[in-house]
């Protein structure tokens, strides 16, 4: 997490992340690990709380940031079924978020 001088706080984009996703852009639906597609993130809908890992926050991120900077969004498939959880490629390395809670 990085903290700009005017309060702005953001995240830093993971380069090898472990998640497994579903490509639906050149991929056409099928599996693959997260870190082939590059710098990104991945986020889950809601904050579960019997799912928090240890080291893990909860943050709020705006879509058009991560739109903006040409990211795109891959649905999640290494997580309980009950956990709605997207990746995010992040172009940039990092996106703008708002801190909800950290453990």
């Amino acid at each position: 997490m990085k903290y700009s001088e005017n309060g702005i706080v953001s995240i830093l984009a993971k380069e090898n992340a472990e998640e497994l996703i579903i490509d639906l852009y050149q991929g056409q639906g099928h599996s693959f690990m997260a870190r082939n597609i590059g710098f990104g993130l991945a986020f889950t809908t809601d904050i579960e709380e019997d799912y928090i890992i240890e080291g893990k926050i909860g943050v709020k991120v705006k879509l058009k940031d991560i739109l903006n900077q040409g990211g795109l969004i891959y649905p999640v498939i290494s997580v309980p079924e009950y956990i709605t959880s997207f990746f995010f490629s992040l172009p940039n390395g990092k996106v703008h978020v708002e801190l909800l809670n950290e453990n």
